[in-house]
């Protein structure tokens, strides 16, 4: 009787164990499948990346480029405003990273690939007056702000550009002035007055000049839209050299030209006087050491032509063309001869010889 009682208890106690682990199994099942994550779709970008050039402002299609920039001075930029973000599973709060440091441009000429020597060299030093494109690629970062996967990378590219390097600035050929036409090779001028002025001219025709912007950083000196240099104060002896620069409007290209004036002459007006008072007005002048010039300062000699290397009258021509009190007439100078005294009659450039005692108009100068 005892014996069949221990049968029943154990019966009963390994029919509850097994109950007890098929429960536990079962729980531990659940509980596996309520921590599983369930996987989605990467954000996603489209659209086109941009290019930035010098200055990080970013580029636009079919505009000219400077003359002195480098095609180096490009990159990927930063700036995601064309692009376009997506989530296939409706994450939100998506933001995109371009990776512009790890991002390449691809230069070409006539569909041509620029070499790695080609894109460290200016623009203007092998590509004036052509067409380049450039077309960049880059990696780009979406990320979402929930969901799993919260980000994805992929490579975006840009559109192809057109870029227009310019035409080389036009050199300056000529200088004109009072109906002359100088080489720049003459250096003039080499002399001035307040009053004085010439046209620096680029190309083969002063009409080019109008494509210029036109400068120069002397107090003493202006230059006007067209090319046109006027002296309007007299120089120190340490700004006697002017600069004047001539930018392209359309590339950037620079045009320089640049003179140093040693000799400044002044004048007394309307007033004439003898010799020994034209001596005694130069000497009187403050400011510097004027002096009455000798005749050689003024001209080279009767029907001696005109030069932009030449004393006064040879290099600017008649002086009463450029008004401010000149007169075309006779000016003492600094020689005597037999009792007498020269001139030079600064319309022409003749040389005269008369007594100290006759009337004509006074000229000083100094070296600067």
């Amino acid at each position: 009787m005892k014996i069949r009682i221990i049968n029943t208890v154990v019966t009963a106690t390994v029919s509850c164990v097994s109950l007890l682990l098929v429960m536990m199994s079962l729980g531990a099942q659940a509980q596996s499948v309520s921590t599983q994550s369930i996987k989605g779709r990467v954000p996603t970008a489209s659209g086109n990346i941009l290019i930035q050039g010098p200055g990080g402002l970013v580029i636009e299609d079919n505009v000219a480029v400077s003359l002195s920039a480098t095609p180096a001075q490009f990159s990927v930029s930063p700036d995601t405003t064309d692009l376009i973000l997506s989530d296939s599973d409706g994450d939100l709060g998506l933001t995109a990273e371009v990776d512009s440091a790890a991002g390449t441009l691809i230069w070409t000429s006539h569909q041509t690939p620029l070499t790695a020597e080609q894109v460290a060299r200016a623009f203007g030093a092998e590509f004036a007056g052509r067409t380049l494109t450039v077309r960049a690629s880059a990696p780009v970062t979406v990320s979402s702000r929930d969901g799993d996967p919260r980000s994805g990378t992929q490579t975006l590219h840009s559109a192809t550009y057109t870029l227009h390097v310019p035409e080389l600035p036009l050199p300056v050929t000529a200088l004109l002035v009072g109906g002359a036409e100088f080489p720049v090779t003459s250096g003039f001028p080499t002399q001035g007055f307040v009053g004085g002025t010439f046209q620096v001219r680029l190309g083969d025709t002063v009409a080019n000049n109008a494509l210029y912007t036109w400068s120069t950083q002397s107090d003493w000196v202006s230059v006007d839209s067209q090319g046109r240099v006027s002296f309007m104060a007299t120089p120190s002896s340490t700004h006697k050299t002017v600069v004047i620069k001539a930018i392209d409007k359309v590339g950037g290209g620079e045009s320089i030209y640049t003179f140093t004036v040693n000799e400044w002459f002044i004048h007394q007006g309307s007033v004439a006087g003898t010799a020994s008072q034209a001596d005694s007005a130069c000497a009187a002048q403050s400011g510097g050491n004027y002096a009455v010039p000798s005749w050689t300062r003024l001209s080279a000699g009767p029907g001696s032509a005109r030069a932009g290397d030449g004393p006064l009258w040879n290099a600017w021509g008649s002086l009463s063309a450029y008004g401010a009190g000149w007169h075309d007439y006779s000016y003492w100078a600094r020689e005597t001869q037999g009792g007498n005294r020269y001139d030079v009659y600064l319309a022409s450039g003749n040389v005269g010889n008369n007594p100290p005692a006759s009337l004509w108009f006074i000229t000083c100068s100094q070296s600067l």
